[in-house]
């Protein structure tokens, strides 16, 4: 069986087929952008940061090359009632590997489960994230008595000096959200498992659900046999060329007039060399 995480699991719920290329053929996807490489350290450093916000917390600094031992030492400091917190510690249930940001003990057998993320806002994707990672734990018999959410807060100010925590992030209660997620996951698992014991990947159209709730890194992999003026290949966002291949219109040159277009677009259908 093919061992599955957090993140390949979000990755099968955006699509099948990226989750089947993630295992199987991971060469095929484009490397992330300096930009998007930008995101990702961002995205570590503010989960870095967050940790202050459990004082004496323990990190279970085993990389993922040693899961086991890993796993080993996130054992021992759950059972330990003097570590109030732990950080990154590895749980595993059914095959599926998590890392979680944060685990706040409540009291001898009760946790609160922490994720970090560096955005201003919740949006659907980070509570799947949570509800794997709640089942896992749950899975692995940690009792799970909260989900919460940690983010950046847009109207907080750094002024210099030290930072003020408690401005800095905004802690969410996702619990209910979470819990109605988790019926759903035992099915979602087992459908993606179906996927990865087929010989070939699953035959899936690109569309708008290749860039969200993420850039997928097979979408150039996916359009490689697309033809120039396919309608995808139209600048900005992909909810309006989503809409066109609804309506049966793949071809940039198959747009009625009638359809309303930014100045950009209208060049490129025009066949006005566009430069991005």
């Amino acid at each position: 069986t093919h061992r599955l995480s957090k993140s390949r699991f979000l990755a099968g719920l955006q699509c099948a087929k990226r989750l089947y290329l993630e295992i199987h053929s991971p060469e095929l996807a484009t490397p992330p952008t300096p930009d998007r490489r930008a995101i990702m350290d961002m995205g570590t450093e503010v989960g870095v940061v967050a940790r202050q916000y459990f004082p004496h917390g323990v990190l279970v600094e085993e990389t993922h090359r040693q899961i086991p031992a890993a796993l080993l030492r996130t054992s021992e400091l759950v059972k330990d009632l003097a570590v109030p917190s732990l950080f990154e510690g590895a749980f595993v249930w059914q095959g599926i590997l998590v890392r979680v940001d944060i685990l706040e003990r409540i009291d001898a057998t009760r946790w609160r489960l922490v994720e970090v993320k560096a955005t201003s806002k919740v949006k659907a994707t980070h509570l799947d994230d949570l509800a794997i990672q709640a089942a896992v734990l749950e899975g692995a018999g940690i009792e799970v008595s909260g989900c919460f959410l940690m983010h950046l807060n847009t109207q907080y100010s750094f002024l210099g000096g030290d930072l003020n925590l408690e401005e800095m992030f905004v802690l969410e209660n996702k619990t209910e959200e979470v819990e109605a997620r988790r019926p759903l996951i035992q099915a979602q698992l087992e459908d993606m498992r179906k996927t990865l014991q087929q010989p070939e990947p699953p035959s899936i159209v690109p569309d708008g659900h290749c860039h969200q709730p993420y850039e997928c890194p097979f979408w150039n992999h996916c359009t490689k046999e697309k033809p120039k003026r396919w309608v995808f290949h139209l600048p900005g966002s992909s909810k309006l060329q989503t809409l066109l291949l609804e309506e049966g219109i793949e071809i940039i040159d198959e747009i009625p007039d009638h359809i309303q277009l930014s100045a950009t677009q209208q060049r490129v259908k025009d066949n006005v060399e566009w430069i991005s």
